[in-house]
């Protein structure tokens, strides 16, 4: 059976915009496939920048930061503000000179 090359190619294009489509498209504020992230109300501004926590999530970093869990409580900002490693990291540090360790 002979198919024409165009033919081929068409099919082919077609497919590849068709996938295009049909990936979805993680963390932009467009996707509707993964679930809406809760929005926590901002109540404390770490280190001076944009990074702001709720009550709730700064106690819970506070805990963390005062039985030496330091990892735990960047991955806690990051995931609360939706911040980056080192900007979770800075205000961890901020936060860390405030809260005295348990030893």
């Amino acid at each position: 059976m002979f198919v024409p090359l165009p033919l081929l190619i068409l099919a082919g294009l077609v497919f590849l915009v068709l996938l295009g489509m049909a990936l979805p498209r993680r963390g932009r504020s467009d996707d509707l496939i993964a679930p809406p992230r809760p929005r926590e109300q901002p109540v404390a501004v770490l280190a001076g920048q944009k990074l702001e926590l709720s009550g709730e999530t700064r106690v819970e970093v506070e805990r963390l930061l005062a039985n030496d869990q330091v990892i735990n409580a960047i991955k806690l900002v990051r995931e609360a503000t939706g911040s980056g490693l080192k900007d979770a990291k800075d205000a961890v540090d901020e936060m860390r000179r405030s809260v005295p360790l348990s030893r």
